[in-house]
């Protein structure tokens, strides 16, 4: 019996002004990683080599193309982040999923899935079983009532492909919402890209699936001057 998560992410239109904290040698970790109602982590650390699918892309969105790589340059951002997990992409499909579970880990555009006036840019659903919070599924629905862009430089009023999905992609991997300047932070302004991770993403990510493997790499030797 599979139960299903719905993370529905808030990326609101309007401007909005953060503050950036600076500490002493101190940098405060915020990431959220999500668990089931006992507790259990989500993820997909049973699986030989999460997510242990590919994801598909169904290049329906109405406003651009080239969607596809925009979401494989999202998915390659994460799978270079250091954590040992890697996203497997399986191409294109014409399948839309939506919410609903039928074996395939889809993206795709929707305006219909949304509401006319929901500020909601994207919404990530996942299965997993309840008991030990291993994932067997996610679906990721762009709200195609947005203007989207997969231009080198996102126009005002439009919403980056990347960015949103590099955000998505966060919560295939569990995260849940962190604070600025994170790329899990829940909010965007339209016209705006956020294509790099930060410490607070990347630390987040290791703390999930480990660090990858630095075997082979020759350790740095340290000459000390004595007096």
């Amino acid at each position: 019996m599979y139960k299903i998560l719905k993370i529905k992410l808030c990326l609101f239109l309007v401007a909005f002004v953060f503050t950036i904290l600076c500490f002493t040698l101190k940098f405060v970790l915020a990431y959220v990683i999500n668990t089931t109602g006992t507790g259990a982590r989500i993820d997909w650390t049973y699986k030989a080599n999460p997510m242990g699918e590919n994801y598909l892309v169904n290049e329906n969105c109405a406003d651009c193309s080239g969607e596809a790589a925009a979401i494989q340059k999202a998915a390659t951002t994460w799978s270079k982040s250091g954590a040992k997990f890697t996203f497997s992409y399986g191409g294109t499909t014409t399948t839309y999923s939506g919410s609903i579970k039928d074996g395939i880990n889809c993206i795709s555009w929707s305006s219909t899935y949304f509401l006319p006036e929901e500020s909601t840019l994207a919404e990530t659903t996942y299965w997993f079983n309840p008991t030990n919070g291993d994932i067997t599924e996610v679906d990721c629905v762009f709200n195609d009532n947005k203007t989207w862009s997969t231009a080198a430089m996102t126009p005002a009023g439009q919403f980056d492909v990347e960015t949103v999905m590099l955000h998505e992609f966060g919560h295939y991997l569990s995260l849940g919402h962190s604070v600025p300047p994170s790329v899990m932070q829940p909010s965007i302004p339209n016209g705006t890209q956020r294509r790099t991770l930060t410490a607070d993403d990347i630390a987040g990510i290791i703390a999930i699936y480990g660090s990858q493997s630095r075997a082979g790499q020759i350790a740095p030797i340290l000459f000390l001057l004595l007096d």
